[in-house]
């Protein structure tokens, strides 16, 4: 690597990841120029097959823009802007940001005689003074087949129980998903009645339900008790004595609540063989289905979830956790049970640590990334969903690909949950039209991702209201009632 000198020009260490690493510069001027050499990428893809490749990097930083020149093995160049007017991103931003570059739009900007074939360097020019990084530049393939998981979500879809709401997962937007999704707690099955609410669920009764209806069930599985935190004493009543009942010989419900649950400490019940009794019970009932289900264990592990990664030292109980209920599922012949690691953008370890690294090496079919923006709790409206995604989808990438060489048996990585709202700066429009075209053209790492619908009808609750979510401010979700033509066009151009 060259440069034209006058500025710092550095290969740092990513935070994060081992063996991962980012190319700095820090411009103090426009014109200043870096070179890479030997660029390791199968540039002779884009001329053999010219529409399904594109050119993919990972940039941030403060300098607004800069170009890249290509220059061929006879000394031909194309130079392009990154960011802005003319650029393959709306904006540089202090965000990750995963920039595509297709080859038709690469070909607009070269001279008849440029050698695609044959790319002897890539050079970065600054546009104006300040920091940028770049990493993980490659050839990827366009839009090679997401499997797209149109997910049903338990809240309250239309009117009160569930059993009215298996409509839903029959036609959904015209649709048949493939998925069905619910939310219960290890507490249930309570008998659900006509009115009640979608977390009081039958947790085999609702997997054999929706196996029925032709969707795969997705069980989010929460270790707390909503009954508790509405204060509902007659379904305190009955969790309580169903629970003492299932995990006889563990601990007791009043116990597990007031020690674990309210302290935070529910890895801690878990490693310490607490629940055993229920999870033995609960992989059993499940492996009788004998139906694939899907369960996303210790989903969202934050700060808001008691069974959440609040320090370092929480990574390898989550991931002890992980494989004590892994081990239980497997010596109680549950193998068509398939478990969800569910992440959240959020950074609990700031630049310290991430909670990427409780990513387990056993006992997991997806790692799925859940991601909102609102300008009430989160106040990042005006992030697009690459800036949102792309660093934890960088880190979960790089981490599976460590802990499972084979690519035959990685997990795959999926988008769950998503919301986008714009605000002040980014409509709604701008957000989802960044990141339909992002999807096509393959700007994440993921193999799936998820259609949801959690939209609770209704006035939307007090922001520090127990059902409150960013899905019922009235913006676009990804989660939707529907919002013709928006999701249409979505299935369209994806199918196209």
């Amino acid at each position: 690597m060259s440069s034209s000198g006058g500025f710092t020009l550095e290969v740092v260490s990513d935070q994060h990841i081992r063996n991962a690493s980012w190319i700095k510069a820090d411009f103090t001027s426009a014109n200043q120029s870096f070179t890479i050499n030997g660029i390791p990428a199968d540039w002779q893809s884009f001329v053999d097959h010219p529409s399904d490749y594109a050119l993919r990097f990972i940039t941030l930083g403060t300098c607004g823009s800069y170009d890249l020149v290509l220059t061929d093995a006879n000394d031909n160049t194309v130079r392009f802007p990154v960011a802005g007017p003319g650029g393959i991103l709306g904006g540089l931003s202090s965000n990750n940001q995963t920039a595509i570059a297709d080859f038709n739009w690469l070909k607009s900007k070269a001279g008849d005689g440029f050698d695609w074939g044959h790319i002897e360097s890539l050079s970065v020019v600054s546009a104006g003074p300040g920091w940028m990084l770049i990493t993980d530049i490659q050839i990827v393939s366009l839009n090679s087949g997401y499997d797209i998981a149109m997910g049903v979500a338990g809240h309250d879809l239309q009117g009160a129980g569930w059993r009215e709401r298996l409509d839903n997962y029959v036609s959904y937007f015209g649709q048949s998903p493939s998925i069905g999704t619910y939310f219960t707690t290890i507490f249930e099955p309570i008998r659900e009645s006509q009115d009640s609410d979608d977390h009081y669920s039958d947790t085999i009764e609702r997997a054999a339900a929706l196996a029925d209806a032709g969707a795969v069930p997705a069980v989010t599985l929460e270790f707390r008790s909503w009954a508790q935190l509405s204060q509902d004493q007659a379904k305190i009543d009955q969790e309580r004595t169903r629970f003492n009942s299932v995990n006889a010989g563990g601990i007791t419900y009043d116990d597990f609540i007031a020690g674990y649950v309210n302290q935070n400490r529910v890895l801690d019940a878990v490693n310490a063989g607490l629940l055993d009794p229920y999870l033995k019970k609960l992989a059993s009932d499940l492996a009788d289905t004998r139906d694939p289900v899907y369960i996303r264990l210790f989903h969202e592990p934050y700060w808001w979830f008691p069974w959440g990664i609040r320090e370092e030292a929480d990574i390898q109980k989550f991931k002890d956790a992980w494989t004590r209920v892994g081990q239980i599922f497997e010596a109680e012949g549950a193998s068509n049970v398939f478990f969800i690691m569910t992440l959240d953008p959020a950074q609990p370890g700031l630049d310290a640590w991430s909670e990427v690294t409780a990513i387990p090496s056993k006992y997991l079919a997806v790692v799925e990334l859940d991601g909102y923006t609102d300008p009430t709790l989160r106040q990042n409206a005006d992030l697009s969903a690459n800036e949102l995604f792309t660093k934890k989808l960088t880190e979960i990438s790089w981490q599976l690909q460590m802990l499972y060489p084979d690519a035959q048996t990685r997990p795959s990585i999926a988008l769950g949950e998503f919301a986008f709202t714009g605000g002040q700066y980014l409509s709604k429009e701008q957000v989802y039209t960044y990141f339909i075209n992002d999807l096509i053209h393959r700007a994440y790492p993921i193999n799936r991702f998820s259609l949801l619908y959690t939209y609770r009808s209704g006035p939307r609750p007090s922001v520090d209201a127990l059902d409150y979510s960013p899905v019922q401010e009235g913006y676009w979700s990804a989660a939707w009632q529907p919002e013709d033509p928006w999701y249409t066009d979505l299935l369209e151009q994806l199918e196209a």
